[in-house]
């Protein structure tokens, strides 16, 4: 039985490396991501010099003095940060509260953090 070879052969002319397909370019090229795009729509300044963002967070403002308690909410919500929630339980039972207790394996002379007594 005869051994087989590899052939070499050369990659197809459409496939191998274009002027932008370059081994130093390392892969494709990443799109914008919607970030990005949102931050450069949002920061970037019209003619009067005052951005969608500020034109947004006065927009939200005027409608909060007018009553709007959803804008006024986000508004309070983004400045100070969202309250702190708790919970209040009253649980009254008759029947106690069931406790779990583990019984672990200890070999002898040995305590349960794992050091052996010094007797």
């Amino acid at each position: 039985m005869k051994p087989k070879t590899a052939i070499k052969r050369e990659p197809p002319k459409g496939s191998r490396f274009s002027s932008e397909n370059q081994p130093k370019n390392r892969g494709r090229k990443k799109k914008s991501s919607l970030d990005d795009i949102l931050q450069d729509l949002l920061e970037t300044p019209d003619s009067k010099g005052e951005t969608e963002l500020e034109k947004i967070l006065k927009a939200h403002i005027k409608v909060a003095k007018s009553g709007g308690i959803k804008s006024a909410e986000l508004i309070l919500e983004r400045y100070y940060g969202k309250p702190v929630q708790s919970i209040a339980t009253t649980i009254q039972s008759e029947t106690p509260t069931p406790q779990v207790v583990l019984y672990l394996p200890v070999k002898e002379g040995e305590t349960i953090g794992g050091n052996s007594e010094a007797n």
